[in-house]
């Protein structure tokens, strides 16, 4: 399994916007190969916001990513600050 976690900034205060959105955004997210899970979150009071999502594989993660981030950037473009940042990490669940 492997974990994408994704950051952006908007300017403080913009929760709203997020999730008048975030259908618009999840829409994007549900047609894509190998994704397990999703969340997305932020921080209205610094103004970075963000998704975190599980994948099958290295590959589907990335591959998905790379064809994502342009059109999420469109979806945001009235309200982004700067570019995202996407990190890919490996992961694991241990048993409790």
């Amino acid at each position: 399994m492997y974990a994408v976690l994704t950051t952006f900034f908007l300017n403080p205060g913009m929760s709203s916007v997020m999730f008048e959105r975030g259908d618009q955004i999840a829409a994007l997210f549900r047609s894509a190969k190998g994704l397990a899970r999703i969340t997305f979150f932020g921080n209205d009071k610094t103004g970075e916001y963000g998704g975190f999502s599980i994948w099958e594989s290295k590959e589907e993660a990335e591959e998905f990513t790379n064809y994502a981030r342009p059109r999420l950037r469109e979806m945001l473009k009235d309200v982004i600050k700067g570019p995202a940042t996407t990190k890919v990490f490996f992961s694991f669940e241990p048993e409790f």
